[in-house]
């Protein structure tokens, strides 16, 4: 079985501040919805903001590999995918 994309110390940041501001704000909220580039699928910063089993939904640009889509289903995430409306 394939293993997912997805960094095991979830969603992070590369700013030490910028993490504590936004893990506050997710501990505060009734739920929590990640927007996430697709380009930072995979990719671990320097300290975690918030556990996938935590966020509600997970919002990106593009499809994630199947592997990763699984591991956020696996997690209660529910993941929306933008849809480009530019003509």
């Amino acid at each position: 079985e394939s293993q997912s994309n997805f960094p095991k110390g979830g969603f992070t940041d590369a700013s030490l501040v910028g993490a504590e501001v936004k893990t506050r704000l997710i501990g505060s909220a009734k739920s929590a919805v990640v927007l996430v580039d697709h380009t930072r699928f995979g990719v671990l910063a320097f300290t975690t903001i918030v556990q996938p089993q935590s966020v509600e939904i997970h919002i990106t640009d593009a499809e994630p590999d199947t592997a990763t889509k699984k591991w956020l289903a696996q997690q209660g995430t529910r993941l929306l995918i933008a849809q480009n409306t530019r003509r």
